[in-house]
């Protein structure tokens, strides 16, 4: 059996259909291509933070669907293993609580990156 990242497979129907509806969140429809792009540039930026394959991180998101899936997706695909998290403002509290988890890392996001 081979390893199988869900982010490998979004990125398999990107090359297929492009332009696809991939994500419905309200008004907002985002195509693979799109989809692709922000987890792209998403996992380009947690590699610049350090973040690396195997480290466990905190998501902590205030957005709509989308802004989860494209965190859970670059995640995935940067080899990375995510703890979900209440979406507030962690306090320093809540993140000595998180590191018991085993978090070396926290995304808190208050906005839509595509």
């Amino acid at each position: 059996m081979t390893d199988f990242n869900i982010s490998d497979a979004i990125f398999a129907v990107a090359e297929q259909r492009p332009h696809e509806v991939a994500i419905i969140d309200g008004e907002t429809v985002i195509s693979y291509r799109s989809l692709c792009h922000g987890v792209r540039r998403a996992a380009m930026r947690f590699r610049q933070a350090g973040w690396k394959a195997d480290d466990i991180v905190g998501i902590s998101l205030r957005g709509g669907p989308a802004l989860r899936v494209l965190v859970s997706l670059a995640l995935a695909r940067s080899g990375m293993t995510q703890v979900s998290l209440p979406p507030s403002d962690p306090a320093p509290l809540m993140l000595a609580q998180i590191r018991k988890l085993g978090v070396s890392a926290l995304v808190s996001l208050k906005f839509h990156p595509v």
